[in-house]
């Protein structure tokens, strides 16, 4: 995202707090024999998954600026 940690997992927690993703720690054995600390895995939620498609419907504009900031593809106007 080019964001800095400090304003991306504030934005997450919340998130996870309001249910729109769920969270979880990978294997710690397995972050330890790469010589690493855990990651946390964020995954959106159905809600979520709900909140982002009437996002995306009522700020069009704004879902193709980040599709296309991603190198992907524009979205359907």
């Amino acid at each position: 995202t080019g964001l800095h940690a400090g304003t991306v997992y504030p934005i997450l927690r919340r998130l996870d707090e309001e249910g729109l993703v769920r969270s979880s720690w990978e294997d710690a054995a397995k972050a330890q024999a790469e010589g690493r600390p855990p990651r946390r895995d964020y995954r959106m939620t159905p809600e979520g998954a709900r909140a982002a498609e009437r996002a995306v419907e009522r700020y069009p504009a704004l879902a193709r600026l980040f599709v296309e900031g991603a190198g992907g593809e524009p979205a359907p106007a």
